[in-house]
């Protein structure tokens, strides 16, 4: 869900590839009604994955 959130905020900022962040947008409302832990934050990554401005 964020990676929609993030490809439809730029596609409108461009102005570009409107109508495929409008299916996105929809797409991503039809999978927080049907999923609504689907929205929830994702969890932070393994520490040995984490790089280092992540610490």
């Amino acid at each position: 869900m964020q990676q929609i959130g993030v490809f439809t905020r730029l596609a409108e900022r461009a102005g570009m590839l409107l109508t495929m962040a409008d299916w996105y947008a929809r797409l991503a409302e039809a999978m927080s009604a049907r999923w609504h832990d689907s929205t929830t934050p994702p969890p932070a990554p393994f520490p040995a994955f984490r790089s280092a401005r992540d610490s």
